[in-house]
């Protein structure tokens, strides 16, 4: 799959599925995989990377879609959340983000 981010689109992978969110409870609930029309936190590995700023910074920065590498459908549309604890380091800006 690709993300496309701002000007970029990048090859990409969903690393990890986090969780989906109970509309509910508005909470985020452990889940395995996410279905059609579902909202979900996932970890994506790139294959370079991007600049990405929070969506709650900037929606310009902290968006992007996910696209099928094979007939360029769109497969998902994203928000950059807060970076991952292991990418804080102090005076460095994060690597990694939550999707």
């Amino acid at each position: 799959m690709l993300l496309k981010h701002t000007t970029r689109t990048v090859q990409a992978v969903v690393r990890d599925v986090v969780g989906r969110l109970d509309l509910d409870t508005a909470e985020i609930v452990p889940a395995e995989q996410l279905g059609l029309n579902d909202i979900g936190q996932v970890q994506i590995r790139l294959a370079s990377p991007v600049v990405a700023e929070e969506y709650v910074v900037s929606r310009r920065t902290g968006a992007f879609l996910l696209i099928d590498a094979h007939d360029g459908a769109t497969l998902a549309a994203g928000m950059v959340g807060e970076p991952l604890a292991e990418a804080r380091c102090p005076g460095r800006r994060p690597a990694q983000y939550a999707i």
